[in-house]
């Protein structure tokens, strides 16, 4: 018995047709084709589902066609409502290349067909369309996508149903947690209304796990500059035609302080036409060449909104302004404002303003601020900065903010520049800063990380949306408990009166400012917090100390010796001895008093014995730390004892004495500039 199974079994396979090898690679020769596998428990409309999930993923939300139920190679209709309705929703015609089945699975490839129109014929009266999307979103072997058509059924308002946000982002929602990623950014885009931080989270979500679109979104509710350029660095790689058309306009434009790089913006934008040949990148693209006003109604013609405002605003046609006001464009809204007045001038920025921070235009950020600057300045501060802080900013908001208050602009790329116009100190702190800080390049190629699904609830709380700046002006060095730091300083004393040398007031009275100069190095301790610390800092001095002039002194000697030389230059001192600083430091600015010690090792200068013992000073400075470098003003009061006794030249027998009967002492005050560096 067993061998009329076997050879039953043999025949049976003789006969059974061979798998076709779009079922073995699942892959379509054809274009724009796509293949769709089910059970023959789910059946057939489950793998034209999935079919046609693939069709829409490889058109792209672009496509508009009409369509129709397929037909079999008799012309009957072969696809069931349900299967309609998918198509509906994505609005894709299709046709039936081929089936197969094995004792398992069914398998289908479709190919989309724009020529395709939906049948007329109304459904059976026992059909409810709502309740079967209802069901088709239940199914979680579809990935959510129909909980998405739900979720635009009650966004707007169709399928019978009034407008409904809140139920539509509940489908959103269900959709993105099984899979869809477009129904993160839908969901995105109604949470946005009341919660960035929630909008950024189904951005994000979407982004990390490989939708481009969903990158580009996140990037829009991005505060830092460097994270929202790798936001649409990353966008792009994943084949997001906005993100690259905006990588293009950066480097056009020589952005978030990389290199101006016309080939390379039009590389971007070439890349991002070829992925949506209507989109923005197809614009840009056309503006690096020439404004073909033909070429431009043709991408306006296909709803594309930023073309129809440059349209608009060149031509003076208001229709063609409106018309890309109602597609989304801040250009549209910003050119609109120019032509109203009032309150209908101030509506159209602030839509302008709203939008445009999202994507590449401020423009109308700043204009809302001009609106403002005399009714309401910190408003209009706030607008000014809105525009000069962004990404795609305005330089001349910068100036403004500037002009009203330095501390907000934060605009490395051009608050730096304006601030170095009044102390160039600045400039080269922002310059190391940005070396030592800048350990995120851009990295065009980004690939998404792995994430783990979790919902909105469970991980808003790690999400940080509060405005943030990694571009300071004067960005403060970090505190370290131990530094080694040097200073140099150079500077005047005056008003040193030295002893009385016995019947010579003119040299013992003199006034003369005298050149000081010092060399320190020592060792700093620091509490090391911030932004306030507290610091001591001993440290060995070698210093350089002018006291009075050889000329003057040879002269009296030439009232007791006619032969001598007149001798020229200052009479001075070589010093060597240690002190310390102890003080403060709020940020980059530090003030500190200051205490030192120095004994004379130098016996002749200029031929002339140095009366000189020793010197110490008590003083106060104040300064400022950029990075690693040091710039300050000292103040000194130093107080001098010398010799009693003589003071000769070594090549003259007359010498001129010291009193000793006075007090061999003297002070003086002295003023330094200091730089120097702490590591």
């Amino acid at each position: 018995m067993k061998w009329w199974i076997c050879l039953g079994l043999c025949v049976c396979s003789m006969w059974a047709k061979p798998k076709p090898q779009w079922v073995e690679s699942k892959i379509c020769e054809q274009e724009h084709c796509a293949i769709g596998q089910a059970s023959k428990q789910e059946g057939e409309t489950s793998a034209i589902a999935r079919a046609l999930k693939e069709l829409r993923l490889s058109l792209n939300t672009s496509v508009q066609a009409e369509y129709e139920q397929s037909t079999d190679e008799s012309g009957q209709s072969v696809a069931n409502e349900r299967v309609r309705i998918y198509a509906g929703a994505h609005n894709i015609g299709y046709k039936i290349l081929d089936r197969y089945e094995d004792s398992k699975y069914l398998y289908i490839k479709l190919q989309y067909d724009p020529s395709k129109k939906l049948v007329k014929e109304a459904p059976a009266p026992e059909f409810r369309e709502l309740d079967n999307l209802e069901k088709l979103c239940q199914d979680s072997k579809l990935d959510g996508y129909y909980c998405v058509h739900l979720g635009n059924a009650y966004h707007k308002g169709e399928l019978e149903l009034a407008k409904n946000d809140k139920l539509a982002l509940k489908y959103y929602k269900k959709a993105c947690l099984m899979g869809t990623l477009e129904g993160c950014v839908l969901a995105g885009e109604i949470a946005l209304k009341e919660s960035k931080k929630s909008a950024q989270w189904y951005f994000s979500h979407a982004c990390e796990n490989g939708y481009g679109l969903a990158c580009a979104k996140s990037a829009g509710l991005e505060e830092l500059v460097r994270k929202r350029l790798d936001l649409y660095a990353l966008g792009c790689k994943l084949n997001d035609s906005t993100s690259c058309a905006y990588l293009g306009e950066i480097y056009a434009l020589g952005l978030a302080n990389l290199q101006a790089n016309h080939a390379k913006a039009k590389d971007f934008y070439k890349q991002s036409a070829r992925l949506d040949p209507y989109g923005d990148g197809a614009v840009l693209l056309l503006g690096e060449s020439n404004f073909d006003p033909a070429s431009m109604q043709r991408l306006c013609d296909h709803n594309n909104a930023r073309a129809c405002a440059l349209l608009g605003q060149q031509k003076q046609d208001s229709s063609l302004l409106q018309k890309a006001f109602s597609l989304g464009s801040a250009q549209a809204a910003y050119f609109l404002a120019l032509q109203a007045r009032d309150k209908a001038r101030d509506n159209f920025l602030t839509h302008s303003c709203e939008i445009g921070v999202r994507n590449d235009f401020t423009k109308a950020c700043e204009a809302l601020g001009d609106t403002l600057l005399a009714s309401d300045k910190a408003r209009a501060q706030d607008y000014y900065a809105t525009s000069c802080n962004h990404l795609f900013y305005e330089a001349s908001a910068c100036q403004k903010l500037y002009d009203l208050s330095p501390d907000k602009c934060e605009n490395e790329s051009v608050c730096v520049s304006l601030a170095s116009e009044q102390d160039p100190a600045l400039a080269l702190s922002s310059a190391v800063d940005s070396i030592i800080d800048d350990d995120s390049p851009l990295d065009p190629t980004l690939t998404p990380k792995p994430s783990q699904k979790k919902s909105p609830e469970s991980t808003f709380e790690k999400v940080d949306s509060t405005p943030k700046s990694t571009a300071k002006a004067l960005p403060p060095s970090k505190p370290k408990i131990i530094k080694l730091f040097g200073e140099l300083g150079l500077g005047g004393v005056g008003a040193m009166r030295f002893p009385e040398i016995k019947g010579m007031h003119k040299i013992l009275d003199d006034e003369a400012m005298s050149f000081a100069g010092s060399a320190r190095l020592g060792i700093e301790l620091s509490t090391a917090k911030q932004p306030l610390s507290f610091y001591a800092a001993p440290f060995i001095e070698l210093a350089w100390q002018g006291l009075f002039s050889a000329e003057d002194f040879a002269r009296e000697k030439e009232r007791d010796d006619d032969k001598s030389d007149e001798e020229s230059g200052r009479v001075s001192a070589l010093l060597f001895g240690s002190g310390i600083q102890a003080g403060v430091q709020y940020k980059i600015y530090r003030a500190y008093g200051i205490v030192n010690y120095l004994a004379n090792f130098s016996k002749l200068s200029r031929d002339i014995s140095v009366p000189l013992r020793d010197m110490l000073g008590v003083g106060f400075g104040v300064g400022i730390e950029l990075s690693s470098m040091r710039l300050g003003v000292q103040y000194l009061y130093q107080s001098y004892t010398y010799h009693t006794g003589y003071i000769y030249s070594d090549r003259h027998s007359s010498i001129l004495v010291l009193d000793s009967t006075s007090k061999a002492r003297s002070g003086a005050h002295g003023v330094f500039l200091t730089i120097g560096f702490g590591f």
